[in-house]
């Protein structure tokens, strides 16, 4: 009972007794019990408005908030990002492209979105015509395709005029924002046959044995986009590493790179880099033409990095990003796991924050 509730009992009863007259004891009883059930109509009524209240602001498509949660409620807290590096809202404009849900921007970290197609959720393909004259491009690809329990992973393959470029699986590729993939630049004439004409450039996502994928939730599309600059990291053939990249809305720039080519005669293939004490940083890594089915690792990043590599995923492929939090200096390598490639490049990057 309130303090008022109890201020209004104590009026009631002494407005309605007679000081003369004693009270009999079941009186009392019984005006005790109605004012109960006066309180618990007014309780109910109070309740039924705010019922109400709740129905209409959910039929509205509204949240009804409390003032303060449960003390058994967790703390509400801004989400981190998953990495851990820093994160902000990345920059957007009315030139971005933006189809079927997914977002291109139009410029990231100085490089110039070109063209762009995004497939309809459901598709497991995308196409685009387009003429790349003289300028010196990318392709970013993006692809999501929830895996059902059991199913085998998917891989997005990436083709211009039927060739494979590069086949990846569909899970190293981000929704959120897929302009700021990072990915090696081949030359102009190493991607388009003839740069004067247009070009068929598709991207499609298939399972492990290359056959077209069916799912109703997929989707797959890709923005091209010519790079401001570059960091060549080895000539033949031309090869390009960008010299500035964006990871969750904020800047990293090349540091450092390291290729290895393979031979029979290597003890140890691998390529490492040293990496920095207490910055967080991106590790970039992937091969340039190997010709035989291999998997790779990457160590010194926090559990650990592997893919595969087969004849027929294209010149670029096994192309990954990784962020790593701030930690003690070390060094980060890539290597094969058991056999060694007869012939290609192993290649990794290094970018440290810019901004």
């Amino acid at each position: 009972m309130s303090l008022n509730d109890l201020r209004d009992h104590l009026h009631d009863q002494a407005t309605e007794i007679d000081p003369t007259q004693p009270v009999p004891l079941l009186a009392v009883r019984r005006r005790r019990a109605q004012l109960r059930r006066r309180r618990a109509i007014a309780t109910a009524a109070g309740s039924a408005v705010v019922a109400v209240i709740a129905l209409v602001a959910l039929g509205n498509g509204l949240r009804v908030v409390t003032d303060a949660p449960p003390a058994s409620s967790p703390s509400m807290r801004p989400t981190e990002p998953s990495d851990g590096l820093p994160s902000q809202a990345p920059k957007t404009s009315g030139k971005d492209h933006v189809q079927n849900g997914i977002r291109y921007r139009a410029e990231v970290a100085g490089d110039a979105l070109q063209a762009a197609t995004v497939g309809k959720v459901g598709q497991g393909a995308a196409t685009l015509r387009w003429v790349p004259g003289d300028r010196q491009v990318d392709i970013r690809v993006f692809c999501d395709r929830p895996i059902a329990r059991g199913e085998d992973g998917r891989k997005v393959v990436l083709r211009i005029d039927g060739r494979v470029i590069t086949t990846e699986d569909c899970s190293s590729y981000p929704a959120t924002d897929p302009g700021s993939i990072v990915t090696a630049r081949l030359t102009a004439k190493k991607l388009f046959a003839d740069p004067t004409r247009p070009a068929n450039i598709s991207a499609e996502i298939v399972d492990l044995n290359g056959i077209p994928s069916v799912s109703p939730d997929q989707q797959v599309g890709f923005g091209i986009y010519s790079r401001s600059d570059d960091r060549p990291i080895f000539t033949k053939p031309d090869v390009s590493f960008p010299a500035l990249i964006e990871h969750q809305g904020h800047l990293y720039r090349w540091a450092d790179s390291m290729t290895t080519e393979f031979a029979k005669s290597q003890a140890q293939p691998g390529v490492s880099l040293q990496t920095p004490a207490f910055k967080p940083f991106v590790v970039v890594f992937g091969t340039l033409d190997v010709p035989e089915l291999h998997t790779f690792e990457i160590a010194g990043v926090s559990g650990g990095q592997t893919f595969t590599v087969g004849p027929g995923d294209g010149p670029l492929a096994g192309l990954k990003s990784v962020a790593v939090e701030a930690q003690a200096a070390g060094q980060v390598e890539a290597r094969p796991v058991g056999s060694t490639p007869t012939r290609g490049t192993l290649m990794i990057g290094l970018y440290l924050p810019a901004d």
